[in-house]
């Protein structure tokens, strides 16, 4: 498997320390690369104007990030507990055992399985904040709306006093 595709597809499982220093980036750069990674190391079509050439080797900065993705699917590896013999790095490729990948995809389900839990503990505390906002809105909308039936209430009976007080102080007069 390609380090690149190994590190796009498991890259959630890698250590927090190796995760911020290797990132794979998905193609969109305009250099090519057909969406693998940023950098893919490529063999050269082979025609027969090829044949008689050198081969190129690749530039500085190429071998670098080569290096970089391999010591990373690496440190994957073995931080999923792979020993030294369950796996191989090539060049540009990860050689896995039988039953390592299968292993790989367990850690990575589990991994997934805490992450959505996650996610999904956010959202419900996000939610259950929002409701409380629109409870609280509500409650005080409830308590203006009662304080001025109160007061309301007793502008009347204030009203009807004072109307009781006028027409005896009109009849007395």
């Amino acid at each position: 498997m390609p380090f690149a595709e190994l590190l796009d597809r498991y890259a959630l499982l890698l250590p927090p320390h190796v995760r911020a220093t290797v990132a794979v980036s998905r193609g969109g750069g305009g250099g090519g690369g057909g969406g693998r990674g940023s950098v893919v190391l490529r063999r050269r079509n082979s025609r027969n104007d090829d044949r008689d050439r050198a081969p190129r080797t690749p530039s500085p900065a190429v071998a670098r990030k080569a290096v970089e993705l391999q010591q990373a699917a690496g440190e994957l590896l073995r931080h999923l507990g792979f020993a030294e013999d369950d796996f191989m790095l090539g060049r540009t490729l990860a050689f896995l055992r039988s039953g390592a990948l299968a292993r790989c995809e367990a850690a990575r389900t589990r991994q997934l399985g805490r992450v959505f839990a996650l996610l999904q503990s956010r959202h419900r505390a996000r939610a259950a904040v929002a409701r409380l906002a629109r409870q609280k809105g509500a409650a005080v909308r409830l308590q203006r709306a009662w304080r001025r039936r109160v007061a309301v209430a007793a502008a009347r009976r204030l009203l009807r006093v004072k109307r009781v007080e006028r027409t005896e102080q009109r009849r007395r007069e």
